[in-house]
């Protein structure tokens, strides 16, 4: 009786994890249909009407939020186009900016006025012009009775058409993206406008700008100041242009304001961006199949690639600067699934969706239940399970784990007769490749990736190259010694269309073999116990299962994360991170400096702050009741990956910091949100003008900012 009660004790509880905890602050809510959360959030305090967030008729929010460098979120701040976004969003393009001569990644870098605003050639945004509601049209001559194939095939077609249809009635610097919601049962169409004329303005240094490294990524509490300003500029006219002098600035039709007032513990805030993509009707059996059998062997598969970087770029400014924005992006994942294996386990997220899934009560759901997990549970060579993760270790092959198959995977994205435009395209991606390759780092980085890769693929399907230490080692030799690895001679091979000479070279035949193994070799050797679109169908079945009864609670249906723009909403609020820690809600320049005193290596800081900071030297930044200035917050607005850099407002709608991260045992948000333990941190607007007006010296940024 006492082991009865237990149980219904916790599937009662469980049931509450996907129903009643959307009363919490879990979700990512589509601007379009705000006015379904817009009570509840007035009711936590939000001062705004749906009419300010989303609107077609008027100027709103939803206008001065866009899509920064397809990765990321960044907010219009000023009506001359200035825009903010995370330092670790603009990197890229500061990295590529730089040189050993023009240190801007170490020194930072701060436009006196419009004319030094730095273009940064390919980089691109994109401004949401409406959201329309499509799914008649998708779902036009398809039935629930559609076999998983055919019904797959259909929606695609008509996606594609009407795409196509939307996009020649629109008009030139407009794209339409449609995206499935509600695990399939509706379907939208974003409409954005492209701009392609995109400067750099500022950005700190990058001992504030990544303040903490790898130690503090993913962690709170936290100090970094991760922000940087750019501006977007068009034709004379108005409409967006590619990089010339002759453009100007561009004047957005909604910029957010600015408060300097501050947050207290248990403030409404909101966050409006991009969260790119999230699982959170993931069935039990695929969470634990991540959590123990895939994600561990990424973990291991990015620690050689790090050790590797590390080692080269202790040694060298060069290839410090080369290497930083691809040791970043290396870093951020390898930290981050650390995490979710860390919070899956914490949370116990595995056993509550078991128990939500037991307790789904439509026919037929068991079973449908039960196929899933046939899928996800058997880890035999021949498994689903090992198909995705042997998958996971060959795609670091080629996309950056062997940098010299890059070279081909460029020459093989033209097919046998690309446009001239397509050749320019890749000449460009390719010039950047070649200024920061390094053949002694790619070289040991190479056989190190193969060696753990090898591991994780069948034994029988590896190539006769990756079969042993030793053949691995001849393998890259012969790529780092390669003609494509000659920019001048490729360059020259690609103006003179050669592509099929370029294809003979014994490198390319290498990368051929890993994306054959990639593309078809370990799909064709596995045996699945029923097919990907089988598998798809029945987990929609299950998630439209949740779903269905949240409806019945009165709730409203969430839809995963797809790279569209959503509203988020919660609460300043610390939380307790492990037995007897406590965390407040905020940081303050104080720690930071004590992070610094204690001597780690990802502890940097300008020595002018310390001075600042023992004269109190905050102006107008200090917090009104502590006289301190306050770096970072945490809230429980439900983020992931693509909100870096979106704006976080107040009640009233106002900026008064940028998301850039996630504590380290939240981060399996993105599979099942534990309202105690999910947090998303923000750079408090107060320490980002600081470091702009006072420290920088950049008052002319720091007015334009605040609206002066």
């Amino acid at each position: 009786m006492i082991k009865s009660m237990k149980r219904l004790v916790l599937l009662l509880l469980a049931c509450a994890v996907v129903i009643a905890h959307t009363k919490a602050d879990e979700g990512m809510w589509v601007p379009l249909f705000i006015n379904k959360n817009i009570a509840d959030m007035q009711a936590k305090g939000c001062k705004l009407t749906a009419e300010d967030i989303y609107s077609v008729n008027k100027a709103s929010l939803k206008d001065a939020v866009v899509i920064f460098d397809e990765g990321c979120t960044a907010e219009f701040v000023s009506d001359r186009g200035l825009l903010l976004t995370n330092y670790h969003c603009g990197y890229d393009a500061i990295q590529q900016l730089s040189s050993e001569t023009n240190d801007y990644l170490s020194d930072g870098y701060w436009s006196k006025s419009e004319s030094e605003d730095l273009p940064c050639i390919g980089l691109t945004i994109r401004q949401l012009l409406k959201i329309e509601d499509v799914t008649s049209q998708i779902l036009k001559e398809t039935s629930k009775d559609m076999k998983a194939e055919l019904l797959t095939a259909t929606i695609q077609e008509n996606i594609e058409k009407l795409t196509e249809q939307m996009e020649e009635s629109i008009g030139q610097s407009c794209q339409v993206d449609i995206e499935s919601f509600l695990a399939g049962e509706q379907y939208l169409a974003y409409v954005y406008r492209e701009f392609k004329d995109v400067r750099l303005v500022g950005a700190p240094p990058s001992s504030l700008g990544k303040f903490g490294g790898d130690t503090d990524n993913w962690v709170w509490p936290r100090h970094t100041c991760d922000f940087s300003v750019f501006r977007v500029y068009v034709a004379p006219d108005g409409t967006p242009a590619e990089y010339s002098t002759v453009n100007v600035p561009y004047k957005p039709v909604r910029h957010l304001e600015i408060s300097t007032r501050g947050v207290r513990e248990g403030d409404f805030v909101m966050v409006m961006g991009y969260p790119g993509s999230t699982n959170i009707y993931a069935p039990s059996s695929y969470v634990e199949m991540q959590r123990s059998f895939v994600l561990p062997a990424c973990v291991e598969l990015r620690t050689a690639k790090l050790r590797v970087m590390n080692k080269h770029q202790a040694k060298s400014q060069k290839v410090e600067i080369q290497y930083a924005s691809k040791n970043a992006s290396t870093s951020n994942a390898w930290k981050k699934w650390q995490g979710e294996i860390r919070g899956i386990t914490r949370s116990h997220a595995v056993e509550k969706k078991r128990e939500v899934e037991r307790a789904l009560k439509e026919t037929g759901i068991s079973e449908v239940i039960a196929r899933i997990d046939s899928m996800y549970n058997d880890r035999s060579e021949t498994s689903y399970a090992n198909m995705l993760r042997g998958r996971s270790m060959l795609a670091e092959v080629f996309r950056g784990g062997v940098e010299m198959m890059s070279v081909s995977r460029y020459i093989k994205s033209l097919g046998n007769n690309p446009t001239d435009d397509e050749i320019e395209e890749v000449k460009e991606k390719l010039r950047l490749f070649y200024k920061d390759y390094d053949k002694g780092v790619a070289t040991e980085m190479a056989t190190e990736v193969l060696k753990v890769v090898r591991k994780y693929i069948p034994a029988s399907l590896l190539p006769e190259w990756m079969k042993s230490d030793k053949s691995i080692r001849t393998a890259v030799a012969d790529m780092a010694r390669s003609r494509l690895m000659s920019e001048k001679w490729v360059m020259l091979r690609l103006d003179k269309r050669e592509l099929a000479f370029l294809k003979r070279e014994k490198s390319y035949q290498y990368f051929e073999t890993i994306y054959d193994l990639y593309r078809t070799g370990i799909k064709n050797f596995a045996r699945f116990k029923m097919s990907t679109s089988e598998l798809y169908a029945n987990e929609t079945r299950l998630a439209q299962a949740i779903m269905n009864k949240s409806r019945e609670a009165g709730q409203e249906r969430m839809s995963d994360a797809n790279f569209t723009q959503r509203v988020s909403y919660g609460q300043v609020m610390g939380y307790e991170g492990s037995d007897a820690v406590v965390y407040r809600s905020y940081t303050t320049l104080d720690g930071l400096i004590g992070k610094f005193d204690a001597g780690a290596p990802d502890y940097k800081m300008p020595e002018g702050l310390r001075k600042m900071n023992e004269k109190s030297d905050f102006g107008v930044y200090a917090d009104k009741e502590d006289g301190r200035l306050h770096t970072c917050f945490i809230s429980t607005c439900h983020t992931t990956g693509g909100n870096s850099g979106s704006p976080v407002l107040d009640a009233e709608g106002r900026l008064i910091g940028l998301n850039f991260d996630r504590d380290w045992d939240g981060v399996m948000s993105d599979y099942y949100y534990d309202a105690s333990l999910a947090r998303n941190i923000v750079l408090d607007v107060r320490y980002l003008l600081f470091i702009v007006d006072k420290f920088a010296g950049a008052q002319n940024l720091a007015k334009e900012i605040i609206g002066e």
